[in-house]
This record gives C-alpha cells, sequence and structure tokens, in this order.
C-alpha cells in the first residue's frame, strides 16, 4: 500500500531525497552469456570477425597497424587526442574547486605511475581504445585503501567476468605462462572496483563493447590486397601473363624469338623484336590497370575506412583538393566524429569510476576545453569580446594563452561607452544612476505642480526647481568631450533653470525682445535675476 511520502514523490509535490545507491543486478539476460564458463578465465568474447574465431582481437589490432589507411587515421586520432589537455573543473560552476582534491587529482595527472607520464599513459589506453573499443586501467592501492597508482593494463589479454544479467563479477588475465592470475579473493585477477573500464562502443548483449575495427577489417584485407596486386604490376621482375601468338613462322625463327626474349628479358627494359611473315597478336591472362580501374576502386576502400573512422583526407595529409574554404569543414568533421566522442568517453568514464566511485567525491569532475578550428584572429576577437562583456577577466585570457597574471587583472570588468566599471560595482552603479534619474523625474513633476497652481515669478518664468541633480557617469580618465546639454567637460554640471521670456539689456544698455535667447552665461544668469550687475 503507497504511503502518503510515496505519493507525493510519484506526484513531484515536496522536495525529492538523494538517489540512494542500491547494489542489485537487473533481472533481464544479455545473449551473450556461456553457462559453466570457468569464472578465472571470464566470459568468452563474441565473435566480431570470422565463425571460425581466427580473426581475434589481437588479430584486428594487428591488421589496424599494418594496414596504411586505418593506421594513418589512428595515427591522426591518437595525435591530436593526446595533445587535448585534460582539466578540472568543479561540477556546480558557481563553486570553485576544492583546493586540495585537485591538487590530489593533478599529481596523477602529473605522474600515473612510476613508469609512465600522462602523455604516455594517455597514448597507451586511448590507443586500445581506438583499435580494440576499450581499454583497461588497473588501480594499485596504498595502505590505507587510497589510489597510490594508475596502471595501464594490455586491453587484448583482459577477460570479463560477469553473470547472465550483466552485473561485473571480476576481471581475469592470464599470466606469461598461460595460467589464470589470482588476486584477493582467489578467483579473479581484479575486483571490478579495481579496474577502470573505458568502453567507445558498448553494446546490450555483452559486457565487451563492439569495436570498429570489425567493420574496418574486411576493407582494411581488401586494400591490403590491392596494393599487393598493384605492386606486383609494376615490379622490375614482373612478366605478364599471357599468349603471344608470333604468325606464321617456321620453327627455327620460333626458337630465334624465344631466345631473344629471355635474352631481353634479363635487362631493366625488357622489349621484345622479333619479326615475321604474318601478323602477330598478344592474348593477356588477365585485365590490364586501365580495365580495372584500380586506382578508383583502391580510393573507394580508402574512403569507406575514412568514414568508419570519422578521419577526412585533410587530416590524412593529402591536401592537393583542398583549400582553406573547405579544410575548415573536413577539419571540424574530423573533431566531432572521431576526436570528441573518443575524449568524451575518456573524461566521462575517469570522472565516474575514479572521483565518484574512489575517492568517493561528486564536486569535481575531469573535463576538456571546446576544440576548434579557430586561428588567433578569431580567437582574439572573442577574447575581446568576452573581456569587454565581463565574461573572462584579463588575467583569465593571459593564463590561457599561458602569460602569468598581473595586479588588478583578476576582477571582469563591464566596458560601456564612457569608460570601464568592475563588475562588482556595475549593481551599485546601476543604483545611483536609478536615484539620479528619480531625482530628474521628482524636480520635473514639482515644476510641472508649479505651473497648474498658476504661480510664475515677475519675470514670467514659471516655477522650478532650484537645481537639476547632477549627472552620474561611469569613471574615466579627465578628457574634452561634452555633456548631454552640450556645454562644459565631463565634470558634473548644475543646470540653472532657464525662464521662458528672456528679460534684460544687451550690450549697449537696450532691453531684449521677448524670447530671445540669451548669448552666453552671463546673460543667461542676468535674465534669471540671479546676476544684477
Amino acid at each position: 500500500m503507497a504511503t502518503l511520502l510515496t505519493r507525493a514523490l510519484r506526484s513531484g509535490a515536496g522536495p525529492r531525497p538523494e538517489r540512494e545507491q542500491v547494489r542489485k543486478a537487473s533481472r533481464g539476460s544479455i545473449t551473450s552469456y556461456v553457462l559453466n564458463a570457468p569464472p578465472e578465465y571470464g566470459q568468452p568474447r563474441p565473435l566480431q570477425g570470422d565463425v571460425m574465431g581466427l580473426i581475434s582481437p589481437e588479430r584486428m589490432r594487428e591488421v589496424v597497424q599494418k594496414t596504411p589507411t586505418p593506421a594513418a587515421g589512428m595515427n591522426a586520432i591518437l595525435d591530436f587526442s593526446v595533445g587535448v589537455p585534460l582539466k578540472l573543473r568543479s561540477v556546480d560552476p558557481a563553486k570553485p574547486i576544492n583546493p586540495a582534491r585537485a591538487a590530489f587529482l593533478r599529481s596523477f595527472m602529473t605522474s600515473p605511475n612510476p613508469g609512465d607520464t600522462w602523455i604516455e599513459f594517455t597514448e597507451s589506453i586511448l590507443r586500445d581504445v581506438t583499435t580494440m573499443g576499450w581499454g583497461a586501467i588497473e588501480i594499485e592501492p596504498d595502505a590505507d585503501g587510497m589510489p597510490a597508482n594508475l596502471w595501464p593494463l594490455d586491453a587484448a589479454r583482459l577477460y570479463i567476468d560477469f553473470d547472465e544479467h550483466g552485473t561485473i563479477l571480476g576481471y581475469d588475465m592470464l599470466d606469461a605462462s598461460g595460467f589464470p592470475i589470482h588476486g584477493k579473493d582467489g578467483v579473479h585477477a581484479w575486483q571490478p572496483e579495481e579496474i577502470i573500464l573505458i568502453r567507445r562502443n558498448p553494446q546490450t548483449n555483452s559486457r565487451y563493447p563492439s569495436s570498429r575495427i570489425a567493420q574496418l577489417f574486411p576493407a582494411a584485407v581488401i586494400e591490403n590486397m590491392m596494393l599487393a596486386f598493384i605492386g606486383a604490376r609494376f615490379t622490375d621482375s614482373n612478366v605478364p601473363f599471357g599468349v603471344f601468338d608470333a604468325g606464321d613462322i617456321t620453327p627455327e625463327e620460333q626458337q630465334a624469338a624465344i631466345a631473344s626474349w629471355n635474352s631481353q628479358a634479363r635487362k631493366n627494359h625488357r622489349i621484345v623484336i622479333t619479326g615475321s611473315r604474318g601478323g602477330s597478336k598478344w592474348y593477356p591472362f588477365g585485365y590490364a590497370l586501365k580495365e580495372l580501374e584500380a586506382k578508383d576502386l583502391l580510393n573507394q576502400v580508402r574512403g569507406y575506412q575514412m568514414a568508419v573512422m570519422g578521419v577526412t583526407m585533410n587530416e590524412l595529409g593529402e591536401s592537393q583538393d583542398i583549400n582553406k574554404s573547405n579544410g575548415y569543414n573536413l577539419s571540424f568533421t574530423f573533431k566531432k566524429r572521431a576526436v570528441e566522442p573518443l575524449l568524451n568517453a575518456w573524461t566521462a568514464t575517469l570522472t565516474k569510476r575514479f572521483i565518484y566511485d574512489t575517492l568517493g567525491w561528486d564536486d569535481i569532475e575531469f573535463s576538456y576545453d571546446e576544440i576548434d578550428s579557430r586561428d588567433e584572429l578569431i580567437q582574439a576577437q572573442i577574447d575581446e569580446a568576452y573581456v569587454k562583456n565581463g565574461l573572462a577577466s584579463p588575467n583569465a585570457v593571459r593564463n590561457r594563452r599561458g602569460d602569468p597574471s598581473v595586479p588588478g587583472g583578476e576582477e571582469p570588468l563591464i566596458f560601456t561607452q564612457t569608460g570601464a566599471i568592475p563588475l562588482s560595482m556595475v549593481q551599485q552603479f546601476a543604483a545611483i544612476q536609478l536615484a539620479a534619474l528619480q531625482g530628474v523625474v521628482e524636480a520635473e513633476d514639482e515644476a510641472a505642480e508649479g505651473e497648474d497652481d498658476g504661480s510664475a515669478d515677475g519675470s514670467g518664468s514659471s516655477k522650478k526647481a532650484p537645481i537639476s541633480p547632477p549627472i552620474i557617469r561611469a569613471p574615466r580618465l579627465p578628457d574634452s568631450l561634452t555633456t548631454p546639454d552640450g556645454s562644459g567637460s565631463t565634470a558634473p554640471k548644475v543646470m540653472y533653470p532657464k525662464p521662458s521670456r528672456q528679460i534684460g539689456r544687451d550690450a549697449r544698455g537696450g532691453k531684449n525682445p521677448a524670447g530671445q535667447k540669451p548669448r552666453g552665461l552671463t546673460q543667461t544668469a542676468r535674465n534669471a535675476g540671479v546676476r544684477n550687475d
């Protein structure tokens, strides 16, 4: 019977409690599970090559590293992926990173184990993920149970032991002598929490992921055969297969032609020179390269392989038909299809298995900057927009470029038409501007009320506020710009009230006609009754 609490949670009313981690297997089953498989050997891998099982993952990895097109594509992916620096960021962008936890994680990013640098460690793991579809990392604990080292494992020798529901029970591997390695439980080499498994192409029928190399293998074999065929057609010792009909010749002439052929075949240029009374004809046993269109077929096979791997001709170094306009699009496609999915799997798995599950921290994660093909000019324009709109501080741009911070560059700024405002003072500055505008509105309202009452001085001017509030501006260096009223410099100004009728004396001592505008500040003050000289 459902309680009020469960009903409230189902209806979405009230706050939901934090999700509990329930260690329970799924009720579903997977098709690749083998009954009564020895747990110390793990579950067998599903067949991804041929029916006989001769094309193992190790063989696929070897084929990829030896076939020109997949090898070039794999090198392009690894060269670019390993060069993207891994970073640490807070799960909540509004909060800073815990410095102690960040320093602990950066120690692994500097030296994951005594034998590898972070670059070597990353490339060895991502190479297995790229070729075989998965990679494995061993977590070596210290005396307190905390991670001490991260070791890369040979994914080709690693086996996974799981039940029919897909729950991983452990990881197995054979030693150099061919015997199973036993760990703490005496059965498996590693417990599930001791291995970080990075899967590139997971599937539902097995805990083993699929590999794109299985899709590449047929095309790679065809490419190798075509290269061998084309190479054999152009070797120095190559003799074309066919029958040469010398025509109507005598047996003596036939023997002479054969002798001439054999003598000329030993030279670099094999040209048969013979003569006969009748016509001669060559009957080839195979097709010529022009008839087979071997070059076009080879390009098509290479295109299939590059499409599977997500690489382009631009990334393989073939740029004879590539210009600046389509080169950017090719690089963008390569990074979105080949590089970013690999980096997403790398950062997401490390975050969950190492930071969340092993260390138990849920406020920090691995990340990487968005990769693109922008040149330095476009990047400079983007940085300028970020700094002017307060999205980044000057020091943030300098640090991204590798330059040290400078004093005063920590705080972001907002740039207006009259100057720059620190981001922390924007709210205060807006409040002062709002107060000034409210003062102007109140002064105009008082003046309007005086006109409605009919009150006016002897000069015919309406009753107005004595002075208007000063004009508030953003902080800036002194210059010669004028104020909005068109007079003076950028310093705060006092605007005196101007009567509707101008009555006073001109330079000759005569009276000004009504409605004439004063010629300066002195005459304006005299007309307003402020100055009596």
